[in-house]
């Protein structure tokens, strides 16, 4: 069995945010603690892996990357299970992907 060194933490919600978080627990058959600290950990790992990104974006070679991506034909693909579904394209035209 793994133990973690823990850090006790007293945390002010609003009440709607307190009451949503309390139902999502109970849905999930969890504690409030456990959501949350599943929370913090998931935003701290989206978090540390967009700066990773960041960092590799920061020393990527463009022209290397313009090369790879000149390879990539135009126009959608022939092969359906290599087209990107319909509404998460339409999210992408649009901004939000």
């Amino acid at each position: 069995m793994l133990f973690l060194k823990m850090t006790r933490l007293t945390v002010q919600l609003p009440d709607s945010v307190s009451r949503k978080a309390e139902r999502m627990a109970a849905n999930d058959g969890i504690t409030l603690e456990q959501l949350v600290a599943a929370a913090v950990a998931e935003k701290v790992s989206a978090v540390e892996s967009a700066g990773e990104v960041l960092r590799r974006v920061a020393r990527a070679d463009e022209k290397a990357v313009r090369r790879v991506l000149d390879k990539v034909p135009a126009g959608n693909p022939t092969e359906l299970w290599d087209r990107m579904p319909q509404a998460v394209a339409r999210g992408a035209r649009q901004g939000r992907g």
